[in-house]
């Protein structure tokens, strides 16, 4: 899962995302994140470092929009809705 911050005006689609990482030629296809959290501000420390232990534990369960590629191979993203992120969430914990 990757974090990121769309800057104040800019604007980015899931599909637009594909697009852009689909473009690069040193990134494969297995190297594109399954979910992407588009955060409004990342958490951080007082030392301005981001914590990633508290992306780690939100997951999908954020207010922030998260998208995801339901199949694994294609660079195409969709947003992940609530129905979806239950269904997730029910799987890790039954591997649990």
């Amino acid at each position: 899962m990757a974090c990121i911050v769309v800057r104040g005006g800019a604007s980015l689609t899931p599909a637009e995302l594909g697009a852009f990482l689909a473009a690069q030629g040193d990134l494969g296809g297995k190297q594109h994140p399954r979910f992407v959290r588009v955060a409004s501000r990342m958490p951080r420390t007082a030392t301005f470092k981001v914590l990633t232990r508290l992306l780690a534990a939100d997951r999908w369960n954020t207010g922030d929009p998260v998208w995801w590629r339901p199949d694994g191979r294609a660079p195409a993203y969709v947003p992940l809705d609530p129905e979806q992120a239950a269904t997730l969430d029910a799987a890790i914990r039954s591997v649990r």
